[in-house]
Parts: structure tokens; sequence; C-alpha cells
């Protein structure tokens, strides 16, 4: 199945609670902690400071995303999550991937990576 790799857009916002929240009951299955916080929704994610990439497979729906939070220059890496159902097939590292691109594309000077001077060549 082929995809893309894109900046997320208001019509994606729903998608992402039900992704990390599908995605992390595989850990509450596995860890079985005593509390475990629920994703916020997309339209909080949105209103951070940052950028969300989406993976879109052809058939249209978002399969996993990864939140970017910047701050004063830093970024942060905030959630990468892959809906169970696409698990296993690339998506994650395809956002990892053009995570990293992002980051070179839009580095200055100034930005820091977690803390980490990044810089373009």
């Amino acid at each position: 199945m082929a995809a893309s790799v894109r900046f997320a857009r208001s019509r994606d916002l729903d998608a992402f609670e039900k992704i990390e929240n599908d995605a992390d009951r595989l850990l509450i299955n596995k860890l079985q902690p005593d509390d475990w916080a629920a994703a916020p929704t997309g339209v909080a994610r949105a209103s951070e400071p940052g950028f969300i990439l989406v993976v879109e497979l052809d058939d249209g729906h978002v399969a996993g995303f990864v939140h970017v939070l910047e701050v004063d220059d830093i970024c942060h890496l905030e959630q990468l999550s892959v809906a169970p159902g696409d698990a296993r097939k690339g998506w994650g590292r395809a956002l990892g991937f053009a995570l990293c691109v992002a980051v070179v594309l839009s580095a200055i000077p100034s930005r820091r990576w977690a803390g980490a001077a990044v810089t373009a060549r």
C-alpha cells in the first residue's frame, strides 16, 4: 500500500487521539500500570507550538503521526504513534525519517533539538 508523509491538516485532527489511545492500549495491556493518562485530542495537540506530520495511506486514512513541540527554538519529539492495525509496515520509520528531514531542512543556527544544536550543511 502506498503512503505519503505530510504536514497535518485540520481534517486529520480527529484521528490522533484514537491512534494514540489504541497504540497505548498495547503498552497498558503489557505493563499493567495503575494509571495511564488518555491521549490529548488532536485539537489540543495542534494548538501547541510546533508541528505534526502524518502518514496518509492511499485509501485516505491516517495511519500514524509524529508531534513535535517547538518552544524557544528547542524542538522536542512529543509523540510518535501508529495505529495498531497499520503497525509493522514501516509507517513509524517513515514518520521518523520525514521528521529528520524536516529538522535538517528547517535548521537555523539558533535552533536546538532537545538541547543539541542542529545545523544544516
